[in-house]
């Protein structure tokens, strides 16, 4: 009895045990807020993100509305609705594809404080604000600028890929259907 080895006996199939196995992986890190709220506690729904644009519907009276996301994980104003995971060592990255809850509960607030203007004279000049309030003319120029967006540029710094050349065109589709009249160029 002396040449007999003791062995390992592993309960179930062999893959259970397998380390590289999908299914044995450690979960994904769960994405926090600072401020975030729930789809019925939000006043918007974003129904799409094109360009430097989010297109959202309120919830209340299916007004549809603009929020200019322009480089807004670096403003300070808004990183506590940001989406981010530790990486360790007191860092974080930002979590992808968050962003339509994001946008939402973002509008949400902007509209709840008054932060917010209407129409196309007040998209021309925006200065520090974000959420704007589509009108006929908004519209117009709105469908305009995603369509121009939706097309491959050659001669331009900003290419767009395929992917963003769907969401420009999806943008204008969704704007059209909701201001029928708009005119385009």
């Amino acid at each position: 009895m002396k040449n007999l080895k003791p062995f390992r006996v592993n309960e179930g199939d062999w893959w259970d045990n397998d380390p590289n196995a999908p299914w044995n992986a450690p979960d994904d890190p769960e994405p926090e807020a600072g401020i975030s709220y729930t789809e019925a506690q939000q006043d918007f729904k974003t129904l799409v993100i094109a360009s430097d644009s989010a297109i959202l519907r309120k919830k209340g009276d299916g007004t549809m509305w603009v929020l200019e996301v322009t480089d807004i994980q670096y403003d300070d104003d808004f990183t506590d609705y940001l989406h981010y995971y530790d990486v360790g060592d007191e860092e974080r990255e930002r979590f992808e594809g968050m962003e339509e809850d994001e946008y939402a509960s973002i509008a949400t607030d902007l509209f709840k404080e008054n932060k917010w203007k209407e129409g196309k004279e007040a998209w021309d000049n925006r200065d520090a604000e974000r959420l704007f309030k589509i009108d006929l003319e908004l519209a117009e120029e709105l469908i305009h600028d995603f369509v121009e967006y939706s097309k491959p540029r050659t001669n331009r710094a900003w290419r767009p890929n395929q992917t963003q050349m769907k969401e420009n065109r999806l943008a204008a589709n969704l704007l059209s259907k909701a201001f029928p009249e708009a005119e385009e160029d």
